[in-house]
This record gives C-alpha cells, structure tokens and sequence, in this order.
C-alpha cells in the first residue's frame, strides 16, 4: 500500500504536512535552527531521523532471523555545512 503525504509551503521557510493515514498534521520549521522559535522539527532532523527508523528497523528483522535482539536507543546530530562550527 502507498502512502500519499501533502505539503504546503507557507512563506519564510515554514511548510505545513498532513502525513499518511489520518495520523495529522507536522509543522516543519528549521527557524530553531537559526536562533529563531520555530513551530517544528527541521527538515533536516526529519531526514535524519526517517533515514535512523529505517536503519533500525532492517536491522531488527535481519537481527530476529538469527534470533537477536536488538532494542536500545541511538543517538546522534545531523550534520548540515552550513550550521557547522569548528
């Protein structure tokens, strides 16, 4: 089954999502990341976290084929050029 996913770009560097499924609306906003209050997750945090779900979750069926047992947290910082400070 595919899901459809809806965005809206408002101005300013603010989208407004429905996501798949009825499950509600995400503002997206990386206005935090500039030092600004934002009203939302950054893209780039969304993408590092889609990218970490579906890592974990390959990882956890191949790991329960050879009867392993994976939970635990992982945690890390997208990395963005931009907002690097040596």
């Amino acid at each position: 089954m595919q899901s459809k996913v809806q965005l809206t770009y408002v101005d300013n560097m603010h989208c407004e999502t429905s996501l798949p499924g009825g499950l509600g609306q995400l503002p997206i906003d990386p206005a935090f990341r500039c030092g600004q209050p934002g009203q939302g997750p950054c893209p780039l945090d969304l993408l590092a976290l889609a990218q970490g779900s579906c890592m974990a979750m390959m990882m956890s069926k191949a790991a329960k084929e050879r009867g392993l047992d994976v939970r635990g947290n992982v945690s890390g910082s997208p990395f963005h050029p931009r907002h690097h400070h040596h």
